[in-house]
């Protein structure tokens, strides 16, 4: 990685790990009883909304069938900042220079060092992007500096991507979420948008939002990242918060993807 690239990095990781001086407390038990019934949550009604907008625009953003005969077809590139003249990101529309029609991605990530408001948190993640769909899986540890106990997820979800999109890649996705936290387990389905933008190389910009409801509240976790890359691998650093009925949690990471 070049030393201008290495230095935006490490700006990136001192800023997000800036100390912060609230005081720290541990809500996770809080969020326990209140996906258990035992404390008042908040609602996500708003979150329903969003959804419910998103599939009332699907039918002109993804792909059911070619507009035209002689339509490309959606193909992947494990380097999306190649010099094959692909464009930018994981997307091609021909054959040029290894397009494939489908690809793995892998992602782990770890915490940067905790402040008064951050989590630990161990992440890993596999995606399998195929034509305009994908299907991934994902595990994910939290764990507050102060809680007794730490928060699990793990989900599995497949997902139809945008169309219209050629320099980036994003779609929507539907699946299952289990949450566990100190022996307690939630679980239910959970719809999600997902997106990634190429916009100078070598970076990138990533977003993941995703929803769960539950009886007594629901769980919303909101994953922003830039990212910096070098052939088929990506280095970024990134921010986690997630809702648990009301309570925040947040936590700072760094991640490393691979594309195969």
């Amino acid at each position: 990685m070049k030393p201008l690239h290495i230095s935006v990095v490490l700006f990136l990781c001192a800023l997000l790990c800036a100390p912060s001086f609230s005081a720290a407390q541990s809500r996770t038990e809080e969020a326990r009883k209140r996906m258990k019934g035992e404390s008042d949550s908040e609602s996500g009604e708003m979150a329903l909304a969003v959804l419910e907008l998103t599939f009332d625009i699907l039918p002109e953003l993804f792909y059911f069938r070619p507009m035209y005969l002689d339509e490309p077809r959606l193909r992947y590139t494990p380097y999306p900042y190649s010099d094959t003249g692909l464009g930018r990101g994981i997307r091609t529309f021909n054959d040029i220079g290894g397009g494939r029609e489908s690809m793995i991605e892998m992602r782990m990530n770890l915490s940067l060092p905790q402040g008064a408001l951050a989590m630990d948190q161990k992440a890993a993640e596999v995606k399998w992007h195929l034509g305009y769909w994908l299907v991934n899986g994902q595990y994910e540890y939290l764990k507050e500096l102060d809680a007794p106990y730490g928060i699990h997820q793990f989900n599995v979800m497949g997902g139809r991507k945008f169309r219209f999109f050629t320099s980036g890649d994003a779609g929507v996705s539907l699946g299952y979420r289990n949450v566990m936290i100190g022996g307690d387990r939630f679980d239910g389905l959970e719809a999600a948008i997902h997106t990634d933008l190429y916009p100078v190389k070598p970076f990138s910009l990533s977003y993941y939002g995703g929803w769960m409801p539950h009886t007594y509240g629901s769980v919303t976790n909101n994953r922003l990242s830039i990212g910096v890359h070098r052939g088929p691998m990506r280095f970024s650093v990134g921010h986690h918060w997630l809702d648990i009925a009301g309570i925040d949690f947040n936590t700072f990471s760094a991640g490393f993807n691979v594309y195969l």
